[in-house]
């Protein structure tokens, strides 16, 4: 099980020269009242209008939610927020950021509303980040999200970042270290073994630990939905699941992954999928029916997904030049940009053809389908973006993926259901964080626009407040400043 709030904060140090001038400070007797405000209710979908909505800097909770603009607690700041709307704080439930050169990004992730995130794999040592920046936001020395850390992936071919888990006590050992190093869960990933993710399940319920990732490439989505792995990152594994050729399907990506210790095997096994979930779109071995069976399971076993639709969008969509040249590049480092732009840098994408290509537009339209149905069917969704790849921004990709829901089938509401509601129950925290309720935790996001109207309204952002602490437009613009 979770642990129960790990408050976990980063903020660049601009962000900290700022706080130091006064230009982010509140004293701790701060309270705030966003007055006049449109309140979204994520459950309902409705929206409770002209409310005034009191929070607190020194607890970080919402001290008072009234309609009106008189409310019981005077605040000793006032917003006028008249006829705006205001969203529970977002979360982006994959991403990887607990890297010294990318402390950066988690300032960006307050000026676009991301108050949350779930970060899905690092090297075991940068656990220690978590820890220090948790230090420090506990101090209110640093403004940023909550983190909740996996360390390592457990078969994973990037060596600096592995665990040994070539046998089933080395797998059971592997769970243990990251307990002891605080990890808040397990990730798993798509070359581990048989044998070892059956370990690794089992012995992470041993020490209360969830395991969450990718769908290994020798077990099935059931049998790993079955075994109790309680989110599937990135879609792996459905389209071999939802094939008539299933047993073919499969065969293929094995051999794809013969040698599972490289890169370039993981490589291998991505192009290997690309090319089998473009053929299968096309030829007719997709099997709704299946399909239907499998979301059955899901539901049951409550199995959570994250389908991270923006990622596969980034590498259909590589030789796209309006794509590839967006604005949102000129706040990151060049030497990341430098590196997306190689196509030496990446063994998935090294010497792509125009057919691959194209096999990755035809997989993100099946995978978005997917995502829809899935959804009818009642599976738990929850956004991510799987930020540390290319063409991925801190918090503003997460806003193109409530867009992409959206256009899979799912309604505003749900779409922000995602990025809310949802992050809270499967982290277990429903009673501090996913809706905008007095006494939960006062991460909030202003909007120039009804969310429920258009989800491209989640980008008006003209205000959020992070742990209590407001911060106008015109700072947020300043933590989106270029990185040097």
């Amino acid at each position: 099980m979770v642990r129960k709030l790990i408050l976990r904060v980063a903020v660049t140090s601009s962000v900290c020269a700022l706080a130091a001038t006064g230009a982010m400070t509140q004293t701790t007797t701060d309270t705030v009242g966003l007055v006049g405000v449109n309140v979204v209710d994520v459950e309902s979908g409705g929206v409770r209008r002209n409310q005034t909505i009191v929070v607190s800097a020194a607890t970080g909770r919402i001290v008072e939610i009234a309609a009106g603009a008189v409310p019981k607690v005077q605040p000793s700041r006032t917003v006028d927020a008249t006829g705006r709307f205001v969203i529970p704080g977002l979360w982006d439930m994959h991403v990887h950021t607990l890297e010294p050169n990318r402390e950066n990004y988690l300032a960006k992730f307050i000026a676009n509303g991301v108050t949350g995130v779930r970060d899905m794999g690092t090297q075991l040592s940068n656990l220690a980040l978590a820890n220090a920046w948790r230090r420090e936001a506990g101090e209110r020395k640093r403004l940023g999200p909550r983190i909740y850390a996996s360390g390592p992936a457990l078969g994973t071919p990037r060596r600096e970042r592995a665990l040994p888990v070539g046998s089933s006590a080395e797998a059971r050992a592997a769970v243990v270290t990251l307990k002891s190093h605080g990890a808040d869960f397990v990730k798993v990933y798509s070359l581990l073994s048989r044998p070892a993710f059956l370990s690794v399940v089992d012995e992470a319920k041993k020490q209360g630990l969830d395991v969450v990732g990718h769908v290994p490439v020798w077990v099935t989505a059931a049998e790993a939905s079955d075994a109790g792995q309680k989110s599937m990152e990135h879609l792996y594994g459905l389209l071999e699941s939802c094939s008539t050729r299933e047993s073919d399907v499969r065969k293929e990506v094995e051999r794809a992954a013969a040698n599972p210790d490289t890169s370039e095997a993981w490589g291998a096994v991505v192009r290997t999928t690309d090319r089998l979930y473009g053929t299968q779109a096309q030829d007719q071995t997709y099997s709704a029916e299946k399909c239907r069976a499998l979301f059955a399971r899901f539901v049951r076993n409550r199995t959570w997904h994250c389908p991270t639709l923006v990622l596969r969008r980034a590498f259909a969509l590589r030789d796209d030049a309006v794509f590839t040249d967006d604005p949102r590049m000129k706040s990151l480092p060049p030497s990341v940009i430098e590196a997306w732009r190689n196509p030496q840098a990446d063994a998935r994408n090294r010497g792509l053809t125009a057919d691959e290509l194209r096999d990755r537009r035809t997989r993100l339209a099946k995978e978005s389908e997917l995502t829809g149905s899935m959804h009818r069917a009642g599976v738990g969704i929850l956004a991510g973006t799987d930020l540390g790849n290319p063409y991925l921004y801190p918090g503003s990709s997460l806003h193109d993926e409530l867009v992409l829901l959206v256009r899979a089938g799912l309604s505003t509401r749900d779409a922000l259901r995602t990025a809310t509601l949802n992050p809270a129950r499967f982290l277990a925290l429903s009673d501090s964080f996913g809706t905008v309720v007095q006494g939960k935790v006062a991460d909030l996001v202003v909007l120039d626009g009804n969310p429920l109207d258009d989800i491209a309204n989640t980008q008006r952002i003209v205000g959020v407040v992070a742990n209590g602490r407001y911060l106008a437009r015109t700072e947020l613009d300043t933590l989106q400043l270029p990185v040097r």
